[in-house]
């Protein structure tokens, strides 16, 4: 049968992208960039209102808000499942309960749940917080309101970076990025990731401006959410020694968080680095109570190793951190690479992602989110993309 003119592809394509031309302008990406990562935004934040994902880290943050008032282990277990169960569906409920062994035991064990908490006391921001507004507006919507608030900030500042930078093209890129790393999944769930990484990046972004010392109290601020942000922290003391001459706010915001972190682990009781490093990587124990696992170099090389095949196999931060490195390999080929300032960041990110792999080599894509993400938006002010088809462009 003769079904007509066969039109080759390429000249299909050309068609397409001349009618294209005069519509897509650089106007119209101006307005319809920011109009799409708001809109990416504001699903998220509402997605963590309404469509939550009870996971098995709320029991204990809910414990922890709750133990001043409650100190019995027994009475604290029960009020706490009562809580979650209210909360989460029938099936959710089950899967906390029920879903592994070690769900078991610590749903059936008041001991064995008590005995997780002081791996959970030290967010101390994130549990001050959920002590202040648990009792006014719940435990479980407290942690939901925090994650919608803390995606609102991080997009507002993300906007308003890029366009500072006359980089707002940029933001059609980071979109579709930010959600490939698992941001939906983190503003579901109840962990003080989110809160932590909304104080960080207000915190980079003054540094970016120029403002060191505003930055310090805002650093201070998500290192009390997160003790492990003593990394960031220690990251961008050590490029700013190392590339730049303003470091003295870094060092005095590195040494408050040190002590802070000296006071806060030895105070909420949590088990040492050493013994988290093996529950977390290597075996998790359903009591925490006098586990103190010899250190070895064994099991520490065998954590690394796990932790790479596994971020290779079900996650995407590898792939995307090495997807950042060629884009910074052609803008230094273009002359385009970041400079003063902004390299500072991008060094101050490359050491937390390898800081961060090797004293805990977690391989979730949450763990590594604000990093990549901070050095995406580096690279993009520097690249300027450019998104629109018009011929002439002023």
């Amino acid at each position: 049968m003769d079904g007509g003119p066969v039109v080759p592809a390429s000249r299909l394509f050309g068609r397409i992208g001349n009618s294209l031309e005069n519509r897509i302008t650089p106007g119209v990406v101006r307005v319809t960039a920011p109009l799409l990562f708001l809109l990416v935004i504001i699903a998220v934040a509402v997605s963590a209102l309404v469509e939550p994902e009870h996971n098995w880290d709320m029991a204990p943050y809910i414990a922890v808000a709750l133990e001043r008032d409650i100190q019995d282990p027994a009475a604290l277990h029960k009020r706490v499942w009562g809580i979650m169960e209210s909360a989460a569906s029938a099936d959710q409920f089950h899967t906390l309960t029920q879903g592994s062994q070690y769900n078991i035991e610590q749903y059936t064990n008041p001991e064995n749940f008590h005995s997780q908490l002081g791996m959970y006391r030290v967010k101390y921001g994130y549990v001050a917080y959920l002590r202040f507004l648990g009792p006014i507006m719940g435990y479980v919507e407290a942690t939901q309101a925090v994650n919608a608030v803390s995606v609102l900030v991080i997009g507002l500042v993300l906007l308003m970076w890029l366009y500072r930078s006359d980089a707002a093209d940029g933001l059609l890129l980071l979109a579709p990025f930010m959600l490939a790393m698992g941001f939906l999944t983190m503003a579901q769930i109840a962990v003080p990731d989110l809160m932590t990484f909304a104080a960080f990046l207000v915190a980079v972004f003054l540094l970016r401006t120029g403002h060191e010392w505003p930055a310090v109290p805002v650093l201070l601020v998500a290192f009390a959410i997160r003790p492990d942000g003593i990394i960031l922290i220690f990251a961008l003391l050590l490029a700013y020694l190392f590339l730049d001459g303003r470091w003295l706010p870094l060092a005095i915001a590195f040494a408050l968080s040190l002590a802070g972190y000296v006071l806060i682990t030895r105070g909420g009781g949590h088990p040492g680095w050493w013994p988290h490093f093996v529950f977390s990587n290597v075996e998790m124990q359903s009591n925490m109570n006098g586990f103190d696992p010899q250190f070895s170099i064994a099991t520490y090389l065998k954590a690394l190793v796990r932790g790479v095949f596994v971020a290779i196999r079900d996650n995407v931060w590898l792939a995307l951190g090495a997807i950042l490195m060629l884009g910074w390999a052609v803008l230094r080929r273009a002359g385009r690479e970041p400079r003063g300032i902004a390299a500072t960041l991008l060094l101050a990110q490359l050491l937390c992602v390898g800081g961060k792999f090797v004293t805990f080599p977690l391989p979730d894509d949450r763990v590594y989110f604000l990093y990549l993400l901070l050095a995406a938006v580096l690279l993009l002010e520097s690249w300027k993309p450019r998104f629109d088809l018009a011929k002439s462009r002023k």
